[in-house]
């Protein structure tokens, strides 16, 4: 029996790292654009400099979102359509003051106004004709709090508005940010020197030069995965006597989170909270000049 357990106990660990892969397998593996980590240069040399590379990461919950709702409305004229797209509107964003938003966290946005056309058909003539005219609007609203985001929909179902084109994260504080992964980058800059000069015997001039630097934010939008999970069977015709009309059944597609890989950092300043945020990076390079 001891070689059976063995063998058990090095097959089990595999067994539940599958089991906690979670339906995201399915998805499509072609359609997933993995994280750039470690695609920058780390190191570059040539006969007389060498350039370092920092690259951190801080986590930053929002302080502030804008939230997008799009609405549109068809009628037989442009003013018909206006009229009841601004009743609509103002109903809505007059209820936003029951949280708190004033009218100067809110812009109304004209998108389009175009015409709508149909066919009517006559025998084997389709005759193109004018049924009237489309207007699009977005309202565009700016507040300090993720709940109120999910009272605006319940506000904004009760004006028959129900698409919420996106919701912007953002941050006040960019330059407390930059500054806190500068002076993160400087340290991970100056370990990475000491520690290349020692095992390699070089000797560098010293000053040094700033080569490039890029600072940004990754907004949670472009971190969301979707997936459709599904195991259909066939239907085989093999002898072609009969033809099927094969009725699928609806399939959800389900959207999650999925949160940056963290291996292309030299450091991340805190781990990646459990709520959705903003993500910054500052990628620091300097170049060093050796001594001859």
């Amino acid at each position: 029996m001891k070689p059976l357990y063995s063998c058990l106990l090095l097959v089990l660990p595999w067994w539940l790292s599958a089991q906690v892969g979670g339906n995201q397998l399915y998805q499509d593996s072609r359609s997933y654009t993995p994280d750039p980590a470690g695609s920058a240069v780390q190191l570059a040399r040539t006969d007389s400099t060498f350039i370092l590379q920092a690259r951190v990461l801080l986590h930053i919950p929002a302080d502030k979102y804008l939230v997008t709702f799009g609405l549109s409305h068809i009628e037989n004229t442009p003013q018909a359509c206006n009229k009841a797209l601004n009743r609509r509107i103002v109903a809505f964003t007059s209820s936003l003051k029951g949280l708190g938003i004033s009218e100067g966290d809110i812009f109304i946005d004209l998108i389009a106004q175009s015409k709508v056309y149909d066919y009517e058909i006559e025998q084997n003539i389709a005759s193109e004709y004018l049924v009237g005219f489309k207007v699009q609007k977005n309202v565009i609203i700016r507040c300090e709090s993720h709940d109120d985001i999910a009272r605006m929909l319940d506000l904004a179902a009760e004006q028959q508005i129900y698409d919420l084109v996106a919701v912007e994260y953002i941050s006040t504080d960019e330059e407390g940010i930059y500054s806190r992964l500068f002076d993160a980058a400087a340290k991970v800059l100056a370990r990475k020197r000491k520690a290349w000069l020692q095992l390699s015997g070089a000797e560098v001039k010293p000053a040094a030069a700033p080569f490039r630097e890029h600072f940004y934010s990754i907004q949670p939008e472009s971190r969301y995965r979707s997936y459709e999970a599904k195991d259909s069977g066939g239907v085989s015709n093999a002898n072609r006597k009969h033809q099927y009309v094969i009725k699928e059944v609806p399939r959800e597609r389900t959207f999650f989170y999925d949160p940056l890989n963290l291996s292309g950092f030299d450091k991340v300043l805190n781990p990646a909270p459990v709520e959705v945020g903003l993500a910054y990076v500052l990628e620091l390079q300097m170049e060093y000049e050796l001594e001859k």
